[in-house]
């Protein structure tokens, strides 16, 4: 993943930003291989349990991040309860990586909009729209 952000130059993913997603990625790993380590002895053999734990993890995390990202579109009204659910969600570490990816994209462009112009500024004040200029 550091190779294909540098390689493609996500602004977002540049700077010092590049070594917290180093950094998070190290924390996925210490908090995946537990997971798959207690996990791996509900299966008979090595293989199908990775097999099946990496199809899993992988699916769940894309499936868990669509379901909190379409929960936070707010004509839906389920706003409150996305809330709820992204931080029951925060147990998987897939799902965890993931919105933490995606919380620093959202974050990183909130910055680039609101920081753009007094105006915008103003406008994000106005929709209490938050960002935080310190990722750790």
């Amino acid at each position: 993943i550091l190779v294909v952000f540098a390689a493609f130059n996500v602004p977002a993913f540049q700077g010092t930003n590049l070594g917290i997603v180093f950094l998070l990625w190290m924390l996925f790993a210490f908090a995946a291989i537990p997971v798959v380590y207690v996990l791996s002895f509900l299966f008979a053999t090595s293989a199908s349990a990775y097999s099946k734990m990496f199809t899993f993890s992988n699916l769940a995390g894309i499936v868990l991040i669509t379901a909190v990202f379409v929960m936070a579109i707010p004509s839906l009204n389920v706003v409150e309860e996305g809330k709820i659910v992204k931080t029951v969600f925060l147990v998987f570490p897939n799902f965890a990586f993931g919105q933490a990816l995606l919380d620093m994209f959202n974050n990183y462009n909130l910055i680039q909009i609101c920081t753009e112009s007094v105006q915008a500024a103003a406008l994000c004040a106005v929709q209490d729209i938050e960002y935080t200029t310190n990722y750790l």
